[in-house]
């Protein structure tokens, strides 16, 4: 009986993830402003475990659609929507989204595979790293902007780090709650100016859905980077995962890139929910809603484990079917008329949930975004919004 109410409680939290998924605007961290009504529910722990971790995994793999083919990304998938707009252009849609699921499936599989060392070498590692936090969080900074080479690139890329930080740090002044301002801030940085972007392309061009070849070796290594990112972004505070995908491409390509952005983003949320048993600290705005509900023991930790293997299948099944039907429907209407359209809904979601002073990052955010896309630097970059105040934390200032 357990197990049938765990697979009816998977199942719920499969279609509110793939609706948030699929609605652009829509994050399952916002499933935490309804957590008082789960608690007044009285819902068993292996009930409330079943439904969180299969929204939050499912919504992970359904996100790929509108961050890669609509370009409205969520905070944690902003950078994918300029490489999806070029292979969407390329008339392949379908194949950037199969890469993203492919990246993402296989690094389930790879952190299950590997979780008895991470059992054992996460907790130790992580309270060795701590007080360090701020020194590795700049080092990463470094290496990203570093890693554009031309020297006037990296002149430009410190220059949107300091004007993005400074945004993040002017933001935290705002009687805005934390995880709020955060729709309008990176939809600004990396959903507006997509949108713009594609606002001027009055139709996409044929599409190609047949099942393209996946190079084994540079998938391989896209998937254990990218899983070994997306572990580092779980337990490091302010890292996006967009940035790690930078560092972690293999081919300096589109593809290799998809593929290292849907490791991240998969393994990244796997952890956040693991990091709950594992160093008592949730990652994401999703797993602390889990730990408000549950208290998380042995049982428990395996339970989520056995949810994010069979969500993640599931996901990645109904992703790819939906894909499809998406890029169906993009074919038979105005891209620029459809893009205008998501646009004005991310503007009325961000007024609607943060007011005027949303607004008014958003328009900020995006002035920035345009800018780093002018001066064609990395937009991760722009991530710095979240990271240079948790490195001045770390540093205690």
């Amino acid at each position: 009986m357990m197990i049938i109410e765990v697979l009816i409680f998977i199942l719920l939290g499969l279609i509110i993830g793939v609706l948030a998924g699929i609605t652009p605007g829509i994050h399952p961290n916002m499933v935490a402003l309804v957590v008082p009504l789960l608690i007044s529910t009285g819902l068993e722990p292996y009930k409330a475990v079943a439904f969180l971790v299969a929204l939050g995994i499912s919504n992970v793999f359904v996100d790929f659609i509108p961050s890669l083919l609509f370009g409205s990304p969520d905070s944690e998938s902003g950078m994918a929507t300029l490489p999806g707009h070029r292979m969407l252009m390329k008339g392949q849609g379908h194949h950037a989204v199969r890469l993203a699921v492919i990246g993402g499936f296989f690094s389930i599989m790879l952190c299950i595979a590997v979780l008895p060392l991470m059992m054992l070498s996460i907790p130790p590692l992580y309270a060795l790293a701590r007080p360090y936090t701020h020194f590795m969080l700049a080092a990463i900074v470094a290496l990203i902007v570093l890693s554009e080479r031309k020297p006037k690139k990296i002149f430009w890329s410190a220059v949107c780090f300091a004007l993005a930080g400074s945004i993040g740090l002017l933001s935290n002044a705002f009687p805005l709650d934390s995880s709020l301002i955060l729709f309008p801030m990176l939809a600004g940085f990396f959903g507006v100016p997509s949108m713009l972007l594609h606002s001027t392309s009055s139709a996409i061009p044929e599409q190609d859905f047949e099942s393209k070849k996946v190079e084994r070796k540079s998938a391989g290594k896209s998937v254990v980077l990218g899983s070994i990112g997306g572990i580092f972004a779980g337990l490091l505070p302010g890292v996006g995962i967009g940035s790690l995908a930078a560092l972690a491409t293999i081919d300096r390509n589109d593809r290799s890139f998809l593929m290292s952005l849907g490791a991240i983003a998969a393994s990244n949320a796997l952890v956040s929910f693991l990091a709950l048993w594992l160093i008592g600290n949730p990652r994401s705005g999703i797993a602390v809603a889990l730990e408000q509900l549950v208290s998380i023991d042995f049982g428990l930790f395996l339970l989520i484990v056995a949810v994010a293997l069979v969500s993640a299948s599931a996901a990645s099944v109904i992703t790819l079917f939906l894909s499809r039907k998406s890029l169906r429907f993009l074919s038979r209407v105005s891209y620029s008329a459809f893009s205008r359209l998501i646009l004005l809904l991310v503007v009325f979601l961000a007024a609607a949930f943060t007011g005027p002073l949303g607004l008014l990052m958003m328009f900020a955010c995006a002035a920035l975004g345009i800018f780093a896309g002018a001066v064609k630097v990395r937009r991760g970059i722009l991530m710095a919004v979240l990271i240079l105040p948790t490195i001045l934390f770390f540093a205690g200032f």
